[in-house]
């Protein structure tokens, strides 16, 4: 389980941020999963994780 957009990163409530990065992070993860066999599921996600951290904390 993972969570995007809002839940994940609580943004202010100001200028769309959390819309923003709700389809940034749907897509960033749909790439990371698409193919994906269920073993690799987990480190997918981690790399979901690791991905989306810099940016989202720079927003």
């Amino acid at each position: 389980m993972t969570l995007l957009g809002d839940a994940a990163h609580p943004m202010v409530p100001r200028f769309g941020q959390g819309a923003g990065q709700a389809i940034e992070d749907g897509f960033a993860l749909a790439v990371l999963l698409e193919h994906a066999k269920r073993d690799k599921i987990p480190a997918r996600l981690k790399a979901y994780q690791e991905l989306r951290l810099e940016r989202t904390s720079r927003v």
